[in-house]
């Protein structure tokens, strides 16, 4: 609560990066063919429900954005939605790191 009781809400994210930043850095730096997996977390798990409906749709959609551009920048490149992860993918589907990372080991060799 703020002065007076007043609600208050999350700060809001600056994005720095995004698309087009990413197409940039993928023409300096090809990743080629190299093996790339991008777990994202699942999007009703980002914590912006006390965020304003027009905020909280706008955040998901360039945070998904972002990392479909992240792989994207290698043409075996694939981001994966994580169902039931919060940010801390490690910790909440541990499972799915070690399959991604299984994946990333045998598409190499």
């Amino acid at each position: 609560m703020g002065e007076a009781g007043e609600e208050t809400t999350p700060p809001r994210p600056r994005f720095s990066w995004g698309p087009a930043r990413y197409q940039a850095v993928r023409a300096e730096v090809p990743f080629g063919d190299l093996p790339l997996i991008v777990l994202s977390r699942d999007p009703l798990l980002d914590g912006g429900q006390a965020w304003p409906p027009v905020e909280r749709d706008a955040y998901r959609r360039l945070w998904t954005e972002g990392h479909r551009a992240i792989a994207a920048l290698s043409t075996q490149g694939e981001e994966r939605e994580i169902k039931g992860a919060d940010h801390g993918i490690h910790q909440t589907r541990p499972e799915a790191v070690i399959e991604a990372i299984e994946q990333v080991l045998a598409t190499a060799r």
